[in-house]
Formats: structure tokens, C-alpha cells, sequence
């Protein structure tokens, strides 16, 4: 019998991190020192260790399946629309793909190299792959398309054969051996028997080659590739009218949220309990607070469709819902508050078909869990556009909400961690110019600024509880645009110290290439959800000491004065105005 816990291999599943397989690392020690092509929430893409061609790529899921039909029937959105990506950045690349994969179940071995899922695409004639396969396997169907993988009727192992927009199931036989596939692709490349040379590295140059050719997906690849996805989905769309979608979708996505039992339990001993979600689509989500606590509750619209990154490709509808609850909940962490949960208001074109309102909802439901305060309720239904809207609910100790109004002069002025990634990734997709040193080194760094953008909800709750903060805001509309609505709301000024901004390598790596001035970009409108945040400057070393003991850091970047000005101390002592454009709502980014 095959158990979840026999798979070796994926350092990207929980199970495998101890396997001394290396075959489904991305880090291997040789060059180039990651394998990694693509990745997103739940999946990744790599090239393989020892390709049989160039082009040969895995793709598999980080959490532990046995095959990509338990994959399917658990997350079928994501896997099409994911594969729909994939498939077209491959075709332009490689040529068409051919798609195998070994399938085993909890009772029967699929025998390929190990037993964690994944699929293998290379460019090898899938017709010519049949022909072995059809002699020498027990039969085979044909699917309609991904979906059908997670027919219950494929109770056994199988082998899976994709191409084009024809997959077929084949089942195996008594003579089929370990790694059969791959001794397949092997005989129809005309290669000696491949089989057991997949978790040693060989074959370096088709290897440095495909890492070579997929580093070159480019934005305007990617552009027109959002385009020729459409024509490569193997299932029609589906659009489901409301009703539907509120059945197919968010029951599945949000049941069993509903329960009087309490979902947070503070440290103060008060509780959270959500007695009416999103599972039981009433009117109202209902909470049940229990203790002496503050509710904070705050509201945001985010452009989503309209931000840049997203109309070159560089974002999905999971994307954009992860960032509505990133920006809201950041909110909430800048009171000092504890998230509790989310409502939110997901309205569509009729354009948009059921995968991708999966998407964002998805997106929802992921940021909902990291952040801690689940999607309780909100609202579904057509639109002109896509528009998402969001509020989030917290609680903090009576009495120690953190405002941006309580500055006062000598007070030392903190930030969480660098800012200007953001913007500076947006400065650099938008120049649409290819830099290698970016790609190689900071690109995803830049992209994941705005796919998984990090609300400070720890650093926020331990602020709110320290007693001692005077005011606090996050730095969603930009740094200087942050600096100066504290000293605005506090009727003070303020003083930024040159010397004491940390210019992330990233933002350097942009604008050198750009020739565009580092400060600018870090004190501009550069979306990062960092906190500022003011404290009397006899207790920095207290709360130095306790945020190291949370695991947690600050920096101290300014001060508070009593003259109502915002302004930057350069090294030589010279005061000027702080660089940068701060973030205007009429404007676009």
C-alpha cells in the first residue's frame, strides 16, 4: 500500500523537508543554483535535474498529493487556469508540450520516482509516445479535459498522456517498470533507458540551456500570452449567474466556517467566535466578542484591475484578491489592532467566467488565513467591471487604539522594515525593459511585493499593547505621504535622517538601471504596508529589546520636532524637502 509519508523528494511539501532525495529541490549545488521557474501559491515549476531534453519541466503542488487527480478534484480553478499560463510561455518557448505523469493512489503505486505528484512536460511527439504506449500498457480512455482527472471513476494508478487538447489515461500493466514514462520519452528521443538517472544531475547543458530560455519570459511575452491563453483551455468557460456561483464557490470555499466555538483567544483571555460567516450567506455576518475590547473596523477600495503590474500579465485574480485583504488588514495593524475577520465586496463583468471568480476569491480566502481574521461575509453580483472592495474588523485593549494624531515634539520616529520595493517594481515593469542583473536577482522580489504584499499585524498588535506609542500609520500611500499626514494630524513636524534610510537592493538594482534617485523611490508612493510609528525616545531600547525577543525589528528613521514642517537631514546637515512624490488618489500607479 502506498502512504502519504512514503514520498521523497519536494523540499515545498511539510512531509518531504527531511528527504535526502534532491530530485524536487529548487537549490542544488551546481550552476544555475535554483531550478526555479515559475511559482505561485500552491504550485511550482521546475526544470528538471537531469532533463532528457531541453525544455524538460516538472510541475507539482507544495502540499502533498499522491497525484494530480487528487490535485484536480481539490483545487480543479487553479490547476486550469494555472496550466493555461504555463502551457502558452512553453508553446512560445519549446514547442508543444508533452504532459506525463505517473498516478498513484493510497492503495496502489503509480511507480514513478516518488510518489509526490507532479506532471513532466517536454517538447517530445506525443503520437509517437502512444504508439509504445497503446502495445504495451492494459488500455486506455480518453478525457474530455483536466477536469475529468478527477473523475472518481480512476480509483487505481494510471498514467497520464497530455498533448494538445488530447489527454488520455492510460492504466498499467504487469510488465510496465519503474519510471515507465520516462523510459518511453527516453526510447522516442532515442536515448539508452533514462531510468534511473533522474535524481542525479546529468545532462548540465540541456539544463543551463531550458533555465536559460524560460529566464527570458518576458512582460511583453507574458502580454500577449494573457491573450493566447484563451484559445489553449482545454474546458469552455463557464459563466454561472450569482446564485450559482454563491452555491458552487463560496459554499465550497468558506463551509464549516459558522461555530459558536471562538476562533481567537487574546491573550487578555477575550474571544472571537464566528457565529454566522460566509458559509451561512445570511444577511450579516455575525461575531460573538467576548471581554473588554475595542472593536476598530476600517474599509478599503483597491484598483485591482487597474493596477499596472496586472494589465502586463504580471498579476492573476488570485493576486488581486490576496492584495484586497493585505490592504485592509494593514489597516487594522496600523491601530494596533488584532484581525478578526473580513467582509468583502467582490463585483464582476459578465466577461468574467467562473474560473477566475474562483481566482479572487481564492486569493480572498489564502490572505484571510495568513493574516488571521477569516472571510466572514460580504458581498457578490455583477458590475461593469471587476471592483473589490473590502472591510476588516480588529480589537485592541480599551483604550490603546494607536492614531496618527498623538506625536509629540523629541519623540523618535520608527519604521518597520525598508520601504520602495513596490514602487520600484513598478518603475521597472513599466520601463518594459529586460535587465539581467534584475531578472536574475531581484525579480521576484519586485513581483512579490504585489502579489503577497505583508500587513504588519505582529508588529502592530505588540505596538498597540506597549502602552507607549503615540501614533502610528501604515505606509500604503508612500513614506513621505505617511510622514506628513502624522505631522499634519499631530501639529508638529518632522525630520527624516538621510543617514538612517535603508535602501533595499532591489530598489538599488532599479534604479541604476532606470537612472532614477533611490530616495525618490523609497520616500515616494510605493505601496509597502510598512508601519510608522512614533515613541518617546526613552523607550527605544525597551522596545528594541522586546520586538528581538518577538523575532520582530524596527528602525529608528527621524524625529519629532514642534516646527510644522516634513523634512530630510542629508549627511552634510543640509535640511530639504523630503524627495519623492507623495501618493495623490487622483493619480494612477
Amino acid at each position: 500500500m502506498t502512504t502519504r509519508t512514503h514520498c521523497t523528494g519536494a523540499d515545498f511539501c511539510d512531509e518531504l523537508a527531511g528527504s535526502r532525495d534532491i530530485s524536487f529541490v529548487r537549490v542544488y549545488e551546481g550552476f544555475p543554483p535554483s531550478r526555479l521557474v515559475l511559482e505561485t501559491e500552491d504550485f511550482v515549476l521546475l526544470a528538471d535535474m537531469s532533463p532528457l531534453v531541453v525544455g524538460h519541466l516538472l510541475l507539482l503542488p507544495k502540499r502533498h498529493y499522491l497525484s494530480f487527480s487528487e490535485v484536480v478534484a481539490a483545487h480543479r480553478a487553479a490547476v486550469e487556469h494555472l496550466v493555461s499560463r504555463v502551457l502558452g510561455l512553453y508553446r512560445a518557448t519549446f514547442g508543444e508540450p508533452l504532459i506525463l505523469e505517473h498516478g498513484s493512489t493510497e492503495f496502489e503505486d503509480g511507480n514513478g520516482c516518488i510518489t509526490h505528484a507532479h506532471w513532466h512536460l517536454l517538447p517530445v511527439d506525443g503520437a509517437k509516445v502512444d504508439e509504445f504506449m497503446v502495445a504495451e500498457t492494459a488500455g486506455h480512455v480518453s478525457l474530455s479535459g483536466i477536469a475529468d482527472l478527477a473523475d472518481e471513476r480512476w480509483s487505481g494508478a494510471y498514467y497520464l498522456r497530455g498533448y494538445g487538447d488530447d489527454y488520455r489515461l492510460y492504466f498499467p500493466g504487469e510488465s510496465n517498470k519503474r519510471q515507465y514514462l520516462r523510459s518511453v520519452a527516453g526510447r522516442v528521443l532515442s536515448m539508452e533507458d533514462p531510468e534511473w538517472d533522474y535524481a542525479v544531475v546529468v545532462r548540465k547543458e540541456a539544463l543551463r540551456e531550458t533555465m536559460g530560455k524560460t529566464s527570458r519570459w518576458t512582460v511583453a511575452q507574458r502580454l500577449l500570452l494573457n491573450h493566447l491563453e484563451k484559445a489553449t483551455m482545454s474546458v469552455p468557460n463557464v459563466f454561472s449567474d450569482e446564485p450559482t456561483r454563491l452555491d458552487r464557490v463560496i459554499s465550497t470555499l468558506f463551509a464549516n466556517q459558522s461555530s459558536a466555538v471562538p476562533s481567537a483567544r487574546h491573550a487578555d483571555g477575550t474571544t472571537v467566535a464566528v457565529v454566522a460567516g460566509a458559509d451561512s450567506q445570511d444577511d450579516c455576518a455575525v461575531l460573538a466578542v467576548r471581554g473588554d475590547q475595542d472593536l476598530v473596523i476600517g474599509s478599503d477600495y483597491v484598483r485591482g484591475p487597474k493596477f499596472r503590474l496586472y494589465e502586463y500579465g504580471l498579476l492573476t485574480e488570485f493576486d488581486l484578491g490576496y492584495y484586497l485583504v493585505a490592504a485592509n488588514v494593514s489597516d487594522v495593524a496600523a491601530m494596533g489592532a488584532t484581525p478578526i475577520g473580513v467582509v468583502s465586496v467582490v463585483r464582476y463583468p459578465a466577461e468574467m467566467d467562473d474560473v477566475k471568480f474562483e481566482e479572487v476569491m481564492t486569493g480572498i480566502r489564502q490572505a484571510c488565513a495568513d493574516f488571521g481574521a477569516p472571510n466572514i461575509g460580504g458581498d457578490i453580483g455583477g458590475a461593469e467591471r471587476l471592483i473589490l472592495s473590502a472591510t476588516a474588523f480588529g480589537t485592541c485593549m480599551p483604550g490603546r487604539a494607536l492614531m496618527r494624531g498623538g506625536a509629540r515634539p523629541g519623540d523618535l520616529v520608527c519604521l518597520t522594515a525598508p520601504t520602495g520595493t513596490a514602487g520600484a517594481a513598478t518603475e521597472y515593469f513599466r520601463s518594459g525593459r529586460t535587465v539581467e542583473a534584475i531578472e536574475n536577482d531581484h525579480r521576484d522580489e519586485l513581483l512579490r511585493s504585489w502579489t503577497r504584499p505583508q500587513a504588519r499585524v505582529r508588529e502592530g498588535v505588540f505596538l498597540g499593547r506597549s502602552g507607549f506609542v503615540t501614533s502610528c500609520q501604515d505606509t500604503s500611500d508612500g513614506l513621505k505621504a505617511t510622514l506628513e499626514c502624522i505631522a499634519r494630524s499631530s501639529g508638529v513636524g518632522v525630520v527624516v535622517d538621510e543617514a538612517a534610510i535603508v535602501v533595499p537592493e532591489a530598489v538599488t538594482a532599479v534604479c541604476r538601471a532606470l537612472s532614477k534617485e533611490p530616495l525618490a523611490v523609497i520616500m515616494g508612493d510605493s505601496v509597502d504596508f510598512e508601519l510608522v510609528f512614533t515613541i518617546p525616545p526613552e523607550r527605544a531600547a525597551e522596545l528594541a529589546a522586546d520586538f528581538e525577543t518577538a523575532g520582530l525589528s524596527f528602525g529608528v528613521i527621524g524625529r519629532i520636532t514642534e516646527e510644522p514642517c516634513a523634512v530630510m537631514r542629508l549627511r552634510s546637515g543640509e535640511r530639504v524637502d523630503i524627495p519623492g512624490a507623495a501618493w495623490r488618489h487622483a493619480t494612477t500607479a
